[in-house]
């Protein structure tokens, strides 16, 4: 929680110039420790590491873990409680319509679903209730605890959405991905990967996925990890926002049940 507490973490992670390389697990053997390793050819073979440079790596180790026991994300201030009504969608092409008195009530702290067949304007819906629906004319009414807005794209930085598409790059492993997440929308000023590693860790160990957190994504041409946990890698980078409202545009689509309750 602290950025003091998190700046004396960078004996643990090391940060390298963004070249090709990989995060593999630390040498003393513990999950919570990760050190960047970049590929040189020419690079000379270290020394066995003596008992002294053990006994503060150790303590680095323990350093991390307790920085992770203690971090947890901060206390909404102002829960969001939205109410759209009487909500309609028209393409400005054809002038269809796409969604017609639509109303829709979110609570904070809630899960709230959209079902319907393929084609029945969920994609179009959450559009609209995002406010990036810019291919069309939307009209009715929007209230932001009680508030009338004009449109939530004004609450875009209190937002976070997970495209039907995962955003991940499958060049990059689990923890990469979410890691240059992490440095570039964390909302507490960080800079440094030593500081934003525990909520890096603690996603990772939300979405189960701390055990294969180094391997890479993959791609159609490079066997990868599963559709189930590249969905779960996608939210685990959606999550370094720590936003107060999430939208998933059908994120059990494709899955088995079990990957299903997972990211549920």
């Amino acid at each position: 929680r602290d950025a003091q507490e998190s700046r004396g973490l960078g004996d643990v992670y090391k940060r390298q110039p963004l070249k090709r390389g990989s995060i593999t697990p630390n040498t003393g053997g513990n999950v919570g420790a990760v050190t960047v390793v970049r590929r040189q050819s020419n690079a000379p073979v270290k020394p066995p590491m003596s008992v002294a440079e053990s006994d503060t790596s150790n303590h680095s180790v323990n350093s991390l873990q307790a920085s992770m026991k203690n971090y947890d994300y901060d206390d909404v201030a102002m829960p969001l409680t939205l109410s759209f009504t009487h909500m309609y969608l028209n393409l400005k092409t054809t002038g269809e319509t796409v969604l017609s008195d639509v109303c829709v009530s979110i609570k904070p702290f809630h899960v709230t679903a959209i079902m319907g067949p393929s084609g029945a304007g969920k994609t179009s819906l959450l559009s609209l209730l995002r406010g990036q629906a810019h291919y069309a004319t939307v009209s009715g009414e929007i209230t932001v605890n009680g508030h009338q807005v004009g449109s939530l794209e004004l609450f875009r930085r209190r937002t976070a959405y997970v495209p039907q598409e995962d955003i991940v790059n499958d060049e990059l492993s689990i923890e990469e991905n979410i890691l240059y997440s992490a440095l570039l929308f964390n909302r507490r000023g960080y800079l440094h990967a030593a500081e934003v590693m525990p909520m890096v860790l603690r996603a990772e160990k939300l979405l189960d996925i701390s055990h294969i957190r180094t391997s890479v994504v993959g791609n159609a041409a490079r066997r990868g990890i599963s559709g189930g946990q590249k969905k779960r890698v996608s939210i685990g980078m959606e999550l370094m926002k720590e936003a107060e409202l999430f939208f998933l545009d059908e994120p059990t689509s494709g899955l088995d049940s079990a990957s299903s309750m997972l990211v549920v």
